[in-house]
């Protein structure tokens, strides 16, 4: 009995000088910049028709859209056009160019662009363009007016893109 009582003992002595061991693992997790409108990161184009009445005048009445926009850091929205307006064909006594004018509202504040005074700085990069602070998550809406014509429209198919651009800032 004396035997097992030491043997117990000692075992008791080891396990008090055991010494617990731990490891840490440190994780981490990088996530990059993105913005999405309505969704994705390149959206299907919306087409949309002016209205052009019987005499070659367009109509002025508004048109407007409104887009999902989502972007996880401070990001900056910029409204451009490819042609300035939209160009049809060059036809002597008659107007060749609708303009119009857009402001988008929402996410980013509201931001202004005319197609008949649009500017562009010296990298040739539209200048209609505002920031956020913070990452956002809500709406851009956009109203669309087209400019009267004075002189009337030459018949033809008249074009233009619209492109509103979400960027996450570096």
């Amino acid at each position: 009995m004396k035997r097992t009582f030491s043997a117990i003992l000692m075992t008791t002595a080891i396990a008090a000088n055991a010494l617990a061991a731990s490891q840490d693992i440190q994780l981490t997790a990088t996530v990059p910049g993105y913005c999405s409108i309505s969704g994705a990161d390149t959206p299907a184009a919306v087409v949309q028709d002016l209205v052009i009445d019987g005499t070659g005048r367009v109509s002025t009445q508004p048109v407007n859209f409104s887009f999902p926009v989502t972007c996880n850091k401070a990001s900056s929205l910029t409204l451009s056009t490819t042609n300035r307006g939209l160009r049809g064909p060059d036809a002597p006594y008659f107007e060749k160019v609708i303009n119009y004018s857009v402001q988008a509202d929402g996410a980013f504040g509201t931001l202004n662009m005319q197609t008949d005074n649009y500017q562009t700085g010296s990298d040739g990069q539209s200048t209609h363009t505002k920031q956020s602070e913070n990452g956002v998550d809500g709406f851009v809406t956009v109203k669309l007016t087209p400019t009267a014509n004075t002189i009337p429209l030459a018949a033809g198919t008249y074009a233009d893109t619209l492109r509103l651009t979400i960027t996450p800032l570096q």
